[in-house]
């Protein structure tokens, strides 16, 4: 019986570190979205128009200050907020953006976005 225990742990061991391999080698899902930004400084307005997405959305992350305004457009639709300055900064993805996404200033105008991640 003891002669079986490290035979045991060591197959566990050997389990866990093929199913950490397989699933970090795993290509990643493909996403992508094709997207357009306007800002208007002056009024505080921002709209979101989401052309295409690999999800079906567009979700977007604004930032002013403390303040922190999501939106959700679906593919082919635009949705706007309002409050946002010349300090704003943002994050769009096709999936909806955590609180630690990369933010980057947002532009007066109008600014275009395109990604593709993964696969």
């Amino acid at each position: 019986m003891l002669r079986k225990v490290p035979v045991l742990i060591g197959a566990a061991v050997l389990g866990i570190a093929l199913l950490a391999y397989f699933l970090l080698t795993q290509p990643a899902e493909k996403r992508s979205l094709h997207a357009m930004i306007e800002a208007d400084q002056a009024t505080g307005i921002v709209t979101l128009n989401c052309s295409e997405s690999s999800t079906g959305a567009c979700y977007a992350l604004f930032v002013t200050g403390d303040t922190v305004a999501r939106l959700e457009a679906k593919a082919g639709t635009a949705t706007g907020e309002t409050g946002i300055t010349a300090e704003t900064r943002y994050c769009i993805d096709s999936v909806a953006p955590a609180n630690g996404c990369t933010l980057k200033p947002l532009a007066q105008g109008e600014q275009i976005v395109r990604q593709s991640k993964g696969k």
